[in-house]
């Protein structure tokens, strides 16, 4: 189970975690969770699709719904540093034989579309329309009160071969479980890019999958004030994990009463320092924890993708 020492000098540059593309089956419905429960903004928004951000973000996007004949996720979106780096992004896709092409997407500028080795859909770009931030525009706070995207949480059929892909391209682990077997096996990564707890996670199971979008909240408050609204507007059975210490205060909750091919949203105020401080420290070693934390029914539900949003 090899743990690697990050790579510095990557083939170009990933800043952050920036936008998900998912396709839904009912857009009404997933507009009055996501809008009028969650309070997320909409950018703008046509008749098969509906482009939303936080408060805090000037990015058009961090999260846009299609219209769609079942759930999906479309693209797991990467801001690069530089045009540069979009044109080195492509050229180490093309040599690892993976797909590479550049569509035309609304509110984006050049974008390449590409996957990862497991064929999960990845959207890279430099440049995107950039709206009001509304950040001290207070009475346009709802629901939770999302600032900003934080973080992506996948499932994956082999954790090591994910993780060495994703390091490979300048990711660096923060965290990891492992297996209690003689000969321990990588279980769950957690990697990042911005030099916070994660951009992008993944653990053991069927898959490629979206777990969930791990959002940003104003305070732990907020939390605590999402369950109410989703009590009292016709989205309790949505709520599929209620505020706990996973990462300070968080939810967890679906679009649509959790079924295999859900997509969560998961709002969350803070990681835990130690993992912060592990994301800024170069010479840092990653936290472990020697068992994984899902007890021994759930990781068989977890492997055979019961429960997990594609």
């Amino acid at each position: 189970m090899p743990v690697r020492k990050p790579v510095l000098d990557p083939p170009f540059n990933v800043v952050r975690a920036s936008h998900v593309e998912l396709g839904v089956c009912d857009l009404a419905r997933s507009r009055g969770f996501y809008v009028d429960c969650l309070g997320l903004l909409v950018t703008d928004e046509t008749a098969d699709a509906i482009y939303l951000r936080g408060v805090e973000e000037r990015n058009h996007h961090s999260i846009v719904l299609h219209q769609s004949t079942e759930p999906t996720a479309r693209a797991l979106g990467f801001k690069l540093a530089s045009e540069e780096d979009l044109d080195r992004a492509a050229f180490w896709f093309g040599r690892m034989n993976l797909p590479v092409s550049f569509p035309e997407l609304p509110h984006q500028g050049r974008t390449l579309r590409t996957a990862d080795i497991f064929g999960m859909p990845l959207d890279l770009y430099f440049r995107m329309e950039q709206a009001e931030r509304v950040l001290q525009k207070y009475a346009t706070y709802r629901g939770a009160r999302i600032q900003r995207i934080d973080h992506l949480n996948c499932f994956t059929p082999d954790v090591q071969a994910s993780y060495d892909f994703y390091a490979d391209i300048g990711f660096r682990l923060t965290e990891y479980t492992e297996t209690d077997d003689t000969d321990p096996q990588l279980w769950a990564v957690w990697l990042h890019r911005k030099g916070n707890v994660h951009d992008l996670a993944f653990t053991n199971g069927s898959g490629p999958r979206l777990h969930h979008i791990g959002v940003w909240t104003a305070s732990a408050l907020d939390i605590l004030n999402i369950c109410d609204v989703m009590a009292t507007s016709g989205f309790l059975a949505n709520m599929e994990r209620g505020p706990g210490r996973h990462a300070a205060r968080a939810l967890t909750a679906a679009p649509a009463p959790a079924r295999a091919g859900d997509s969560r949203i998961e709002a969350a105020r803070v990681g835990r320092a130690s993992r912060i401080e592990r994301a800024t420290i170069p010479d840092d070693d990653p936290g472990v924890f020697v068992r994984p934390y899902v007890l021994p029914e759930q990781r068989a539900r977890l492997v055979a993708g019961v429960g997990a949003g594609r």
